[in-house]
């Protein structure tokens, strides 16, 4: 009985991921080039462009989208002295996988 109810819910995430896909592919080459972040695999990816909307004009360079997106690394830098500094949080998408 378990193992029917797990085969059928991964059909249906089967299923979500292949119509997610479908959807996106008027953005195949954004995701391509977000999946080159660690860190970052195709479904993340689609999500963080969904969650961005078409309408990128909002955000004024690609600076501005990764650090949006949060997977832009900061520069922390005093006095010549460099500081390990991680990409930040992120958005709601990306903090939740």
């Amino acid at each position: 009985m378990l193992m029917g109810q797990f085969r059928d819910i991964q059909g249906r995430i089967l299923d979500v991921e292949n119509e997610l896909t479908e959807r996106m592919l008027p953005y195949a080459h954004l995701v391509e080039e977000l999946d080159k972040i660690p860190g970052i695999d195709k479904i993340l990816a689609m999500g963080i462009i969904a969650e961005a909307t078409a309408d990128m004009s909002s955000f004024p360079d690609e600076r501005k989208f990764a650090a949006w997106a949060g997977v832009a690394s900061g520069n922390n830098e005093s006095a010549g002295k460099k500081k390990d500094q991680n990409a930040g949080t992120g958005t709601r998408t990306s903090e939740n996988s």
